[in-house]
């Protein structure tokens, strides 16, 4: 029975703690649905960028600095780091989210960037990295917008002169034909003047001797023309 008790607690103790958290007054206060809402988010957020020594690690901050960047108390983040799972506030993760993401997205800009600035004059000059970027992206835009122009014009001379090339293959199909047709009547002809020849015999050879030199001309002009 006394087992049983114990288990019991240890079980109600762990659904409170899913339930309540301790306010910065000390007192157990019940978890809103935006608050349950805000520790999924964490969730994702840890598994994302790592524990927050993790982090820690990833920015090159000891553990003073790390305090003085996200403006909270070294104890807690002792606190925090101590227990099994983080435990810090879900807007320090968000923090550390973004300033992981502006360190890989603006080269050269680190933490130590933001420590010991007004964050107006922070802000400011990080506009101003981003602009200059954006600049240079709109440039590389421009760049290729300008290629891409010169190869379509590229693309049209080379359908253009494509074009022709077909055009004139397609004349020179038609020569070649007539030409074909012209010598398929020639041999015609010439096979008719044969047939003639054989039918007159040797009555009159030199007449025939003198016919035959005739179609062999009259095939050499025409093939001459």
């Amino acid at each position: 029975m006394l087992e049983f008790s114990t288990g019991l607690r240890q079980a109600s103790s762990m659904d409170i703690a899913k339930l309540e958290f301790v306010d910065s007054d000390g007192r157990f206060k019940s978890k809103t649905a935006d608050r349950l809402h805000y520790e999924a988010q964490v969730q994702v957020i840890r598994k994302q960028i790592g524990s927050l020594e993790e982090v820690r690690g990833k920015l090159g901050l000891s553990q003073r600095k790390i305090c003085q960047l996200l403006l909270v108390d070294p104890s807690a983040w002792s606190r925090w780091t101590r227990s099994s799972v983080d435990s810090a506030p879900p807007h320090i993760f968000r923090a550390l989210q973004w300033y992981l993401t502006l360190k890989e997205k603006i080269p050269g800009l680190t933490p130590q960037y933001f420590l010991g600035k007004d964050p107006e004059v922070i802000g400011r000059q990080i506009m101003n990295k981003v602009e200059e970027k954006a600049l240079g992206l709109q440039a590389d835009i421009e760049n290729l917008e300008s290629q891409s122009v010169t190869l379509r014009n590229r693309n049209l001379d080379l359908e253009l002169e494509n074009q022709k090339l077909l055009k004139s293959l397609n004349e020179t199909q038609r020569n070649l034909h007539g030409l074909s047709v012209e010598l398929e009547a020639l041999r015609m002809g010439q096979v008719q003047l044969v047939d003639q020849l054989h039918k007159m015999g040797s009555k009159n050879s030199v007449y025939q001797f003198f016919a035959l030199i005739l179609a062999i001309a009259a095939v050499v002009a025409i093939l001459l023309i």
